[in-house]
């Protein structure tokens, strides 16, 4: 019953196929292996070899048969043995649409001066001589895709009669269709400009909108040869401009929308060989922006094209032509909260002359905000760091490294935007450093390579911190720097709670910590250290950050409670490093010289998770109980 109703939906039912295509389609579909496709295409060409050769095939049966036989193609087999039945389709296909498949598997199946394509130029002349405006489609279809060396003398001519067939489809293909047959052969320009000029002119727009793409191509190569044709260009564009032209070519709300953009691009042709009046130039451009600024879908790409050549102009020469700025026009779509729209004026804002930049443009702070906003979109987030590396400085670097911190932060989850970003401020960082680092540099390095957490290579983050390492160890002149790095390291550590920070810069910021610890706080610096020791599972981190609470404790002669206890578990370690770290810390807390620092918990990330209840009968202060135990925590008895 599902099988029925298949053959009788509306699709298969419009289609005009047969059922053994309607299977053989369901076979491909499902097959659940390359091996079985192979083997139902195998079956399908073979039972088509053997049905398409016997007499009598009815000219609809044979159209059924080319079709599967270009599916059969389309999936990557061989089909040379159907190549002759489609030219005899092509021949003797009864119904305009039997032809129609016909040239269509010849256009597939004949590659470029097969010996059979000779066959098919005398079908070729006989339905560019029709009156029926559908053949005369058919074939100029199909010369725009055949290449053969006999083509071309046989059948030109026809061409460019056909040019003044009356009905408007055909002189639009008879334009590619000529196009087509210059380019593959040596035949000269000056051959077919008569009747490509007349398409410029014909009372068609479809007609006219046609021969632009053609001289598009054209003028790339010959431009110098047709300057005359430029004014022809303007003339059309102010059509549509002007919408002097039927609002059947209206594309959500955008008069032809591709033609325009076609001029466009001839304009840019003629204006990159220094042809034409600059201020016809800038003047055409101007009002087209002007008629789509506020038009939408197709009217960006105007927008876009309008914007790209104006930047094309000399600034001092478009500054003189223009009593405003002409890229204003940006401003809404950088302000955009759609994507899309923000991509179109970072994109455009890159072909601008800096000359023509706003303030906030050129201070970087708009171009911050946009990558703060836009960090789920990679696009945009490249396009704004190349126009970032346009204007980029020390100063800029300054005014727009809180923002972009701010973007990493809030977006670390987006590995590939997380780690784009990163990468390009540190680089910055490096690059347009003062003569020396300074705090400033310091501080912005190591916060972004917190940010970034674990996105960034292990290669990459060790190089930047040894770098670091050898810039606070050749401080000679104040401390400056060191304090920079233990107080950024110190506020990471304490903010911190897991263990999200790449390897390597957790031991940066143990050395660091340990070794420049008495310019914060060693005690506060062991609290932080002890902590990170029990959130980190590597031993050999661990083993770095025992090694930065050693140095602490010899500079402070102080030792914090529950610190014994952490110490007696790593001794246990089975890394031999842990455990000799370990006892050398137990020797050093019993040397009577140093002092135990009293903490709130002995474990430094022990915090209690009950409450207490809401018991109205509970005590209102502290019980003599618990002020004993307390005076004793603040006088310990030394065993």
């Amino acid at each position: 019953m599902s099988r029925l109703q298949n053959y009788f939906s509306s699709e298969f039912i419009a289609s005009g196929l047969s059922t053994e295509f309607y299977h053989f389609i369901s076979k491909i579909t499902q097959a659940k292996s390359k091996t079985e496709e192979a083997s139902h295409v195998t079956e399908e060409l073979t039972n088509l070899n053997s049905k398409m050769g016997l007499p009598d095939v009815s000219s609809s049966k044979m159209k059924d048969y080319i079709i599967r036989l270009i599916h059969c193609y389309m999936l990557g087999y061989k089909v040379n043995f159907g190549i002759i039945y489609a030219i005899m389709a092509t021949q003797s296909g009864e119904t305009e649409m039997d032809r129609r498949v016909g040239y269509l598997a010849c256009t597939l199946f004949l590659k470029r001066n097969h010996a059979l394509g000779i066959m098919l130029i005398n079908t070729l002349q006989r339905d560019l001589k029709s009156q029926n405006f559908l053949d005369r489609c058919a074939a100029l279809n199909t010369i725009c895709y055949l290449e053969h060396e006999e083509m071309l003398d046989n059948i030109l001519d026809l061409v460019i009669q056909s040019m003044d067939f009356p009905k408007q489809a055909v002189r639009k293909k008879a334009v590619k269709a000529l196009y087509f047959l210059y380019k593959r052969s040596n035949m000269d320009i000056k051959r077919i400009e008569p009747t490509l000029r007349k398409a410029l002119e014909d009372k068609d727009t479809s007609v006219v909108f046609s021969a632009l793409s053609v001289w598009k191509m054209i003028l790339i190569e010959h431009a110098t040869e047709f300057k005359d044709l430029l004014p022809v260009f303007y003339a059309i564009h102010r059509q549509i401009i002007e919408k002097r032209i039927h609002k059947s070519f209206l594309y959500h709300g955008v008069l032809a929308p591709w033609a325009q953009i076609e001029c466009l691009q001839i304009y840019k042709i003629y204006h990159d060989l220094n042809i034409g009046s600059p201020q016809d130039f800038y003047n055409t451009i101007v009002d087209c922006l002007h008629s789509v600024e506020k038009k939408v879908d197709a009217a960006f790409a105007i927008v876009l094209e309008c914007v790209k050549l104006l930047s094309s102009m000399d600034p001092i020469l478009l500054g003189s032509l223009s009593d405003n700025n002409p890229f204003d026009v940006l401003v809404s779509y950088l302000h955009a909260n759609n994507n899309n729209l923000r991509y179109l004026g970072v994109l455009g804002m890159s072909y601008v002359d800096e000359s023509f930049w706003k303030e906030d443009w050129l201070n970087g702070a708009l171009l911050a905000s946009i990558i703060r906003t836009s960090f789920e979109d990679d696009t945009i987030l490249a396009q704004a760091i190349e126009n970032l590396d346009a204007i980029i400085n020390s100063d800029i670097l300054r005014i727009i490294g809180p923002a972009i911190l701010e973007a990493l932060n809030k977006n670390h989850d987006c590995k590939s935007s997380n780690t784009m970003i990163g990468y390009w401020l540190i680089n910055r960082i490096r690059d347009y450093k003062t003569d020396t680092w300074d705090e400033w540099s310091v501080q912005t390095m190591m916060t972004a390579l917190a940010e970034m957490r674990k996105n960034l290579e292990d290669e990459y983050v060790e190089a930047q911190c040894n770098e670091l390492k050898e810039v606070l160890t050749q401080e000679t002149s104040g401390n400056a720097l060191r304090k920079a790095s233990v107080e950024t390291s110190f506020e990471l550590l304490k903010k911190t709670n897991s263990d999200q920070f790449s390897p390597f810069f957790i031991q940066f910021m143990f050395w660091t910590l340990g070794e420049n610890g008495y310019i914060h706080s060693d005690i506060d610096i062991m609290k932080q250290l002890q902590k990170w020791i029990q959130i980190i599972q590597d031993d050999y981190l661990q083993i770095y950050g025992l090694q930065a609470i050693k140095q602490c404790m010899i500079r402070s002669k102080t030792w914090l409670s529950g610190f014994e206890k952490l110490l007696k578990d790593h001794r246990r370690s089975s890394v031999p490093e842990k455990q000799e770290i370990a006892k050398e810390l137990l020797v050093i807390i019993k040397d009577a010289n140093f002092e135990r620092e009293l903490q709130e918990n002995d474990s430094i990330l022990y915090t209690p998770s009950f409450k207490m209840s809401n018991n109205p009968n509970q005590p209102k202060g502290i019980g003599r109980f618990m002020d004993n135990l307390a005076s004793r925590e603040k006088n310990p008895v030394i065993i």
